[in-house]
């Protein structure tokens, strides 16, 4: 579910289930994007924040999600950016 307020949107997903029935419930995630990329920094310390946000996504991702979930975010990311991929002939 999607929510919409007036300075943020909330995503509502289901989360994993813990492995063993004595595992703990997984924690919430909370995945806020609230600062932008300065731009008075070089295009190498860019590429280098946006390398380690993408590293922290997928491991909380990974971590939290149920495995389907997880690999359908990855088809649909896939999906939405193939446009940009194809070659036209």
């Amino acid at each position: 579910m999607i929510i919409k307020r007036d300075a943020e949107t909330v995503v509502t997903v289901y989360r994993a289930q813990p492995m063993l029935r004595s595992d703990r419930p997984l924690p919430d995630l909370h995945i806020r994007a609230t600062v932008e990329i300065p731009g008075s920094i070089s295009t190498d310390e860019s590429q280098r924040m946006m390398q380690q946000d993408a590293e922290d996504i997928v491991v909380a991702l990974v971590s939290t999600l149920p495995g389907g979930t997880f690999d359908r975010v990855l088809a649909e990311m896939l999906r939405r950016k193939l446009s940009s991929l194809v070659v036209p002939l």
